[in-house]
């Protein structure tokens, strides 16, 4: 996949939100490129409107150190602002995407690793928080 296929959009644009811009552009896309194949190696497909939604989701939670963040106000108010849509479609996408890649791959080694919970799907915010502290140790190594 050449590096074209990437968007190197800031995390918000809004005035009502704080823009938020990596300043090394080369680490924004190592970060895009990891979060990406990560999505793909749990099942989630690119062709699911959330996975764009988890890719901001999850730049968003690791720019601003939202491991804690009160999801609906913190992260799909400031994604769906992003895309010009709802709080609550980016919520729905994101919980289909979530579900998808959970009925291909629930018994892999690799969402093992991310959401070690039970053995129902995780909900939205168990999923993003697990599934950013695995990118941010993935790109910390």
């Amino acid at each position: 996949m050449s590096d074209n296929n990437f968007e190197m959009t800031p995390i918000i644009h809004l005035k009502e939100f704080e823009v938020e811009y990596i300043s090394d552009p080369e680490k924004e896309l190592c970060l895009i490129k990891e979060i990406t194949k990560s999505l793909i190696d749990i099942g989630i497909a690119p062709s699911y409107k959330g996975f764009n939604y988890i890719i901001d989701s999850v730049r968003l939670m690791m720019r601003k150190g939202l491991a804690h963040a009160i999801i609906t106000k913190d992260v799909y108010r400031p994604v769906a602002a992003l895309y010009s849509t709802s709080p609550s479609l980016v919520e729905h996408c994101i919980r289909t995407a979530i579900r998808s890649g959970w009925k291909k791959t629930k018994d892999s080694d690799i969402l093992r690793t991310i959401y070690s919970g039970a053995d129902e799907c995780p909900t939205n915010y168990a999923f993003l928080s697990a599934f950013t502290m695995y990118v941010y140790n993935r790109i910390s190594l």
